[in-house]
């Protein structure tokens, strides 16, 4: 993770969504076709990308978690993808359909739903404004002003999440009248 930490929010985001123990402490392990396990997507979406009031319901929580489903760790602690876990049924998140997989789906295509949902929760406008917002707390204030939250999520959109950037425009002073 550390290797991300001043990169882009979308390799950030893929690394934490592929780390093993990211997996195995939020039950994504245990998400499997016919019993999903909510954890790691609710938290993708609370924690990582939209924000609690970031504009997704609990329908999206569940759908997430089925598109997750057959991400797995193997061994000791290596990201693996099990299709015999995947659901591979149609899903609707955040307004996108994602249709049934047949049975002669790779690996590939079936952990592509995953990948394409992530993606979907990167270039989320939303996803900016709590990233944005989180970010001038830490470096600035509680209650950062809004002109730099604003700035700042403009610079995520433009930038495709570029981290260094967010960190300059917050801390550029620019935006604090």
């Amino acid at each position: 993770l550390q290797r991300n930490a001043l990169g882009s929010y979308s390799d950030l985001i893929r690394a934490v969504s592929l780390d093993s123990q990211m997996g195995d402490f939020l039950n994504n392990n245990q998400n499997t076709a016919g019993r999903p396990n909510e954890n790691y997507a609710r938290e993708l979406l609370e924690l990582h990308t939209l924000g609690v009031d970031g504009g997704y319901s609990q329908t999206d929580v569940a759908e997430l978690s089925r598109i997750l489903t057959g991400w797995t760790v193997v061994g000791a602690g290596t990201f693996a993808f099990n299709r015999n876990f995947h659901d591979r049924n149609a899903k609707m998140f955040l307004g996108r359909a994602f249709p049934a997989m047949p049975a002669t789906a790779t690996d590939v295509q079936m952990k592509a739903e995953g990948d394409a949902a992530i993606q979907m929760l990167v270039v989320h406008p939303s996803t900016a404004a709590y990233l944005s917002l989180k970010m001038a707390r830490w470096l600035l204030a509680y209650e950062p002003p809004q002109a730099v939250v604003d700035a700042t999520a403009a610079t995520y959109m433009s930038t495709g999440g570029d981290i260094k950037a967010m960190i300059r425009t917050i801390l550029s002073g620019k935006n604090l009248m």
